[in-house]
């Protein structure tokens, strides 16, 4: 059976790497969106302008287009068209990035309450791994605390490539961001496609204790996230702490394609 039954004969094959010719156009649809040709909020040309551009069957340019879809990177609009995602809006933060849920089973993104700290220096031996960066390189610090509508409370550390994020002390402090993934596409043309996160146990410090108003050594869940741009670029990592008889983790399996 032939992969694509709407593909032409005038079609170009797929190149050696034995990629599939959706997965092509896919690819070269990310690169175009890395480099900036289409924002956040801007609409694509018509499926049959791009399946012009790229030789392809209408059929096979849907099929590339569904990924991104799939992936939320584009929203296809009932008569109006296909139009880039912003990563950042509540709906697609909420449903993507943010996975704890209160103990009524509710799952909200807590509001920006406090900044507690920005600070510029060298990073550390685990953030220039984690960020994939020299050992001397310069990175922003910020701390935050973030705020649930049952009184609960959320610390975060966030740590950032000082290259990639230009006054970001002055851009923050006059936007105070909820939504920070929004906030460095918007600013920084730097877009968060995906995150690899790791969830763990520990003790609250006496630091933490006084922030998140509970008792130095409460068990605290700590989640710590790596967040990708374009071709798997790391761009953040964030730790944060909130206490444990708060909030659970909860995260759906993804679907398998067959």
């Amino acid at each position: 059976m032939k992969e694509d039954d709407n593909r032409d004969e005038s079609e170009p094959a797929a190149p050696a790497s034995r990629l599939s010719l959706y997965q092509v156009v896919r690819d070269d649809l990310l690169v175009r969106l890395a480099a900036g040709e289409w924002r956040s909020g801007d609409s694509l040309p018509s499926e049959g302008e791009l399946a012009r551009q790229y030789k392809v069957s209408t059929g096979t340019l849907r099929k590339a287009i569904d990924h991104l879809v799939d992936k939320h990177l584009l929203d296809r609009r009932q008569g109006k068209g296909t139009f880039v995602l912003s990563r950042g809006g509540a709906k697609i933060a909420l449903h993507l990035f943010f996975h704890l849920i209160g103990k009524d089973g509710s799952r909200e993104l807590p509001h920006f309450r406090k900044l507690l700290s920005i600070k510029h220096r060298r990073c550390l031996d685990d953030e220039a791994k984690f960020l994939d960066i020299r050992g001397n390189s310069r990175v922003i610090e910020m701390r935050r605390l973030r705020g649930f509508s049952d009184g609960g409370l959320m610390l975060e550390q966030v740590i950032l490539a000082e290259r990639l994020f230009p006054d970001f002390d002055k851009k923050l402090s006059r936007a105070l961001p909820v939504f920070l993934y929004e906030f460095y596409d918007r600013e920084f043309r730097v877009s968060v496609l995906e995150t690899v996160e790791t969830v763990g146990a520990v003790s609250a410090t006496r630091e933490q204790a006084m922030l998140l108003n509970c008792e130095q050594g409460a068990a605290l869940l700590e989640i710590e996230r790596v967040s990708f741009s374009f071709a798997g670029v790391p761009v953040e990592l964030r730790r944060s702490w909130c206490q444990s008889l708060d909030r659970r983790y909860s995260i759906a399996s993804p679907k398998v394609e067959v």
